[in-house]
């Protein structure tokens, strides 16, 4: 079965930039990973500042701040959760899942596989939160590409890496 994102995933994406939702939706489409979006992908000012207080963004509320209506009026950033066990996911540290029969998967990698193949069939540059560094599009094809370009953008970084697997972004 083809998976599809639900209404409310849509809604919550509304504002997204057309050329992002055009690379998500065939990516769930072709994902062995199902998943959605949680919550409402543009933020106002006071949103994005909450989420800078928490820790659980890096970035002000201002221009650089992708999930905020920029002055084209979308936002550049997606989150994508997966669903698993009837549920949305977030795993342990490194975004493994650990099934209801003990499965152990690696779910942000799969999605970001399937993000990076249509981001390069539409043309379209993206960065994955994971790798901050470099464009989906030019990270390895497959999970464990995935795995050592993350090991690797930890050194590259030297301890100061801020990883956010289900964040995507145009460029």
């Amino acid at each position: 079965m083809t998976n599809t994102f639900s209404a409310t995933s849509l809604h919550r994406a509304r504002f997204v930039d057309p050329r992002l939702l055009s690379v998500a939706i065939p990516a769930l489409a072709r994902c062995a990973v199902d998943f959605g979006i949680t919550e409402d992908q543009s933020r106002t000012a006071a949103e994005q500042q909450a989420k800078f207080d928490a820790g659980v963004s890096k970035v002000k509320p201002g221009p650089k701040a992708t999930h905020m209506i920029q002055p084209d009026g979308t936002s550049k950033g997606l989150d994508l959760v997966p669903w698993i066990d009837g549920r949305f996911q977030w795993g342990d540290k490194d975004w493994k899942v650990v099934t209801k029969d003990g499965r152990v998967l690696l779910p942000f990698h799969e999605i970001a596989v399937a993000m990076r193949h249509e981001a390069i069939v539409q043309a379209v540059p993206i960065r994955w939160g994971a790798v901050w560094d470099r464009r989906l599009n030019d990270l390895p094809a497959d999970v464990q590409g995935m795995v050592k370009a993350i090991e690797a953008y930890k050194v590259r970084k030297g301890g100061k890496a801020f990883l956010d697997g289900p964040h995507f972004e145009t460029i």
